[in-house]
Formats: C-alpha cells, sequence, structure tokens
C-alpha cells in the first residue's frame, strides 16, 4: 500500500470521490505491478516481402504457434478465475459465472485462430447450461464448474493432445 500513496491521496482530494463511493472502487480495482507484469507479453517478427511462392519460415512458425498462445492465454486466464472465485468456496452465486461466459465467447470469437477451440467452446457451453436458473450453486453443480476451471488451467499442455 505504501507504493500507492500518491494515488490515494489524489483520490482523497478529488471532488465528491467519497459522496459517491467512487474511492473505495478505485482503491479496490488498484493491482500491483507485478500482477500487471505478468500478464503483459510483447513478440515481435520481422518480416522481408517477398513473392507468394516464397513464404518465410519465420511467418509459418509464427501463424502455427498462434494457437498455443491462445490455449495459454485461457489457461492464464482460467488460473486468474479459480484464484479470484473459486478457490477454496463451498457455494458461490451466478455472479461466479460471469468470467466463464466472458471466457466462453474468448473461445468462440478466436476459434478461427484455432479451430482445436470449438470442442473446449462447447464444454464450457456445456457446463454453463446445466447450472441452475436461480440460486447458489453447490454440490454436483459445483463440482462440475471446479472440475471445468481445472481442465482449463491445463489448456497450455491439452492442446497438445486434441486432433
Amino acid at each position: 500500500m505504501q507504493k500507492h500513496l500518491p494515488l490515494f491521496s489524489w483520490i482523497a482530494q478529488a471532488e465528491d470521490s467519497q459522496a459517491w463511493g467512487r474511492d473505495e472502487i478505485i482503491k479496490n480495482s488498484i493491482v500491483s505491478p507485478d500482477y500487471v507484469r505478468a500478464r503483459m507479453d510483447f513478440r515481435w517478427q520481422m518480416f522481408k516481402v517477398a513473392p507468394l511462392a516464397v513464404i518465410q519460415a519465420g511467418f509459418v512458425e509464427e501463424v502455427t504457434g498462434l494457437g498455443g498462445t491462445l490455449f495459454n492465454e485461457i489457461a492464464k486466464t482460467a488460473d486468474d478465475i479459480w484464484l479470484r472465485v473459486y478457490e477454496g468456496v463451498t457455494s458461490v452465486t451466478h455472479k461466479a459465472l460471469s468470467p466463464l461466459r466472458t471466457l466462453h465467447q474468448k473461445l468462440v470469437e478466436l476459434s478461427f485462430v484455432e479451430p482445436h477451440v470449438v470442442p473446449v467452446a462447447d464444454i464450457v457451453d456445456t457446463a454453463l447450461k446445466r447450472m441452475p436458473p436461480k440460486g447458489n450453486i453447490t454440490g454436483a453443480d459445483l463440482l462440475l464448474l471446479l472440475g471445468l476451471i481445472c481442465l482449463l488451467t491445463k489448456l497450455g499442455y491439452l492442446h497438445r493432445y486434441l486432433p
């Protein structure tokens, strides 16, 4: 918290921030530099423009690596969902399904990059459709979600075995 003192003083000086509760929203949204660093990734690839018949190996490697990158991103996201929402719980509300719905949408939207994510998206969709429409999620339904998230955290490895 010591690192965030300038931010906290700025929040305290902001007009009406406490009256509207924005100060707590901002304070609760602060993430550490390590958290940001763990989620940032930057790579570059040089290309030489050549006739279509001459395809550079680096480009082919980069394109074929996109699927693995996608699976690794999904695994990181699932791990984050586990830590933020599901770790150590015996019951969750329907709000806990929101990150899984977002993850499912990402899988569907990026299926053109790696067709092997389609069966994974179908598994997530099937699990979400199985959830009770109202009330807390407990018992077998919660166990299904916990197993699903554990599976998703291993997608970095799982993609090697998909057809």
